[in-house]
């Protein structure tokens, strides 16, 4: 039994290497292939419910003058092997590269499994259903369409989070305007007190459960030692997220 398999697989290594040679030195006659035959396939796009109806002319070649039995069958399954994942990576509104695609990727001889034949293919037609590519042309302008809004509201977000920062800290909020405004430095002052009536108008009262009061209820305690890890930890993640009203309140509750 392991002296068969040892012998099936020397075998098989012999026709893979036969069939290199004879491609690359364009030996390959007509005369030399066994089977040849037009089959459908059915193929994988991206979305798996959706098919591409394929049409490949298969050949098959066995190395020998006798074509092996159920040869057109084997490799029509090993094409199909190979077919399947270059299919998957598109969807249906890529029809005619995954025509190209496949006729690269089934171009040359290759072994099917253990038998001992070799397989090719050529893809003549990539059929999708009109309808079906409309709609799935919509989806991706859809998609596309949801994916800037989605942007956009972060970005939104992001500059909230970043005027709320501001406001809370009328010393960068002042040095953020001196930037748009370096050549008019004699306008500072009047612009801090003004970021400072903001921050004393929308910040005067603090919610029992704001982020300033959560952090002075975590450092009431007794213990030093605890009390500077949590000091060091907070201050780390306050800076890390650019909260510099919680740092400042670090600062006050240190000293």
């Amino acid at each position: 039994m392991l002296a068969d398999i040892r012998w099936r697989r020397l075998r098989h290594r012999q026709l893979a290497q036969e069939v290199r040679r004879r491609t690359l030195t364009g030996a390959v006659a007509e005369d030399s292939i066994n089977a040849e035959h037009t089959a459908t396939l059915d193929l994988p796009s991206a979305d798996p419910t959706l098919p591409f109806a394929t049409t490949v002319t298969v050949f098959a070649w066995c190395g020998s003058a006798d074509a092996e039995p159920s040869a057109s069958d084997i490799a029509l399954a090993g094409i199909a092997r190979r077919a399947e994942p270059v299919a998957a990576r598109h969807r249906l509104t890529a029809s005619e590269r995954v025509r190209a695609e496949l006729n690269t990727a089934l171009l040359h001889w290759e072994p099917v499994s253990d038998s001992r034949v070799q397989a090719r293919a050529q893809c003549t037609v990539v059929d999708v259903d009109p309808d079906l590519v409309t709609a799935v042309r919509e989806r991706e302008q859809a998609e596309r369409r949801n994916a800037v809004l989605s942007w956009n509201d972060q970005r939104r977000e992001q500059q909230q989070q970043d005027m709320c920062s501001l406001i809370r800290d009328p010393l960068r909020a002042t040095a953020w305007w001196l930037l748009d405004h370096h050549d008019e430095p004699e306008q500072a002052v009047p612009v801090a007190q003004k970021f400072r009536e903001l921050r004393d108008i929308l910040v005067t009262e603090e919610r029992a459960d704001s982020p300033g009061t959560l952090v002075d209820d975590l450092l009431a305690t007794d213990d030093g030692a605890i009390r500077d890890y949590l000091l060091t930890r907070l201050r780390g993640v306050f800076g890390h997220y650019r909260r510099s009203d919680l740092t400042d309140r670090l600062d006050r509750l240190e000293h």
